[in-house]
């Protein structure tokens, strides 16, 4: 087997990367190459594209990540395995950690932060999007597919997993109205709930 370790956003970033990078050189012989926003963003469409054909519809694929979120459009491989094709891909500084550390002051978070939060999410994606979506896009072709932590995480919170089993959640759906109710009352829970 061969084994690729890449570094993302908390590696672009980091200003000690480096010393990561040289430990896993030389104290497991694993080179890690630490990938652009657009590579991070092409692989995640790639790998979505292996496991998820929505029938004649196309892909949006969402990775919030702690430090960046990748959003991507495209069209799948499919069962033919032909090669998928990103049409659109976009690497935003956008990230849940990232975030969290600037404007959670609180524990649970206050009103006033939550109100913060929510509008420097809300104008940082509407800034990013301006030139994202395809010239033809059209929402009703598309499934959104989300994948990392952030995602995987709500859909077990909204499933009321008591143990996380990955194979609860693969390919599993999350509606938005479950979503927006989930955020009103993880907002209300401390850090120990």
């Amino acid at each position: 087997k061969k084994i690729a370790a890449v570094g993302t956003a908390a590696f672009r970033t980091a200003a000690n990367a480096k010393v990561f990078v040289d430990m896993g050189k030389n104290d497991l012989n694993l080179k890690i190459e630490v990938i652009s926003g657009n590579q991070e963003a092409e692989l995640t469409f790639l790998s979505v594209s292996n496991d998820f054909f929505p029938k004649n519809k196309k892909l949006i694929v969402l990775d919030i990540g702690g430090g960046s979120t990748e959003m991507i459009t495209g069209t799948p491989q499919g069962k033919t395995k032909k090669q998928a094709e990103p049409k659109t891909a976009i690497s935003i500084s956008l990230g849940s950690v990232r975030f969290t550390e600037l404007y959670v002051r609180s524990d649970p978070i206050s009103d006033e932060d939550f109100s913060k939060l929510h509008l420097a999410i809300q104008n940082t994606i509407r800034d990013e999007l301006d030139n994202f979506y395809p010239p033809d896009f059209d929402p009703t072709q598309y499934t959104m597919v989300a994948t990392a932590g952030t995602a995987t995480t709500l859909c077990a919170v909204d499933k009321k997993l008591k143990i996380y089993n990955p194979t609860h959640i693969h390919a599993a759906k999350l509606k938005k109205e479950n979503l927006e109710k989930l955020i009103q009352e993880l907002a209300k829970k401390n850090l120990n709930e």
